[in-house]
């Protein structure tokens, strides 16, 4: 299941004074999935931000990924649709060779870090 242009739309793309590359979301509070998790409360799943942070990356890198490893995933604070209207998600390094791409960064909102992640993922260029 897809969540772009659903469960999140992204409102643009830039690359900050450190170089790091910075994607705007905005998540949809009325997505089905945050009617059961949970229900008035509404909070963002962690498997969601994974699925969040992989599908930005394969429309900036414009290949599939295929999820190999979470080496971190740390939450820092709550990802809620209600409190945190709009979300960036900053790439702080996407390194790329032979079939492996690995990112690191964060999701933050304002100058709140929400969430930091390193992922790992097999390319299919």
């Amino acid at each position: 299941m897809k969540l772009l242009n659903s469960f999140f739309n992204i409102l643009s793309e830039h690359e900050d004074e450190a170089g790091n590359h910075v994607v705007s979301i905005k998540l949809n509070p009325e997505h089905v999935i945050y009617q059961a998790h949970f229900p008035g409360k509404p909070v963002t799943p962690g498997v969601c931000i994974i699925a969040m942070v992989t599908e930005v990356l394969e429309q900036w890198k414009q290949y599939k990924l295929n999820l190999t490893l979470v080496k971190n995933l740390k939450f820092v604070g709550i990802v809620s649709p209600l409190e945190c209207h709009n979300i960036e998600i900053v790439y702080q390094s996407v390194e790329e060779s032979t079939n492996i791409l690995k990112a690191k960064g964060f999701l933050k909102n304002n100058d709140n870090i929400l969430t930091k992640f390193s992922i790992i993922y097999k390319t299919t260029q």
